[in-house]
């Protein structure tokens, strides 16, 4: 099939990828906000999700994330605070 198109019919499925490529792209875009809107963001979902207190949001580490999911605090950790290599 591709050994019969002509150069014209190459140009136009060129020109229609390209044009898929960029639809593609600019429905995936991530707007952009402020630091501002960031912290603003963060504050209220740690307030909806009753994680932290929102004003300390920052202050929060990865083990406060699994002790609110759950897990034991750092079972892994050894007494020089790395995990045990294997």
């Amino acid at each position: 099939m591709l050994m019969s198109l002509k150069l014209r019919d190459y140009r136009l499925l060129l020109a229609a990828g390209s044009l898929l490529a960029a639809a593609i792209v600019a429905l995936c875009a991530v707007p952009h906000g402020s630091p501002e809107q960031a912290k603003t963001y963060y504050q209220n979902l740690a307030k909806t999700l009753e994680f932290s207190d929102s004003s300390k949001i920052f202050d929060t580490t990865l083990d406060d994330v699994t002790s609110y999911v759950g897990y034991p605090d750092s079972p892994a950790k050894t007494s020089s605070g790395f995990l045990p290599m294997c």
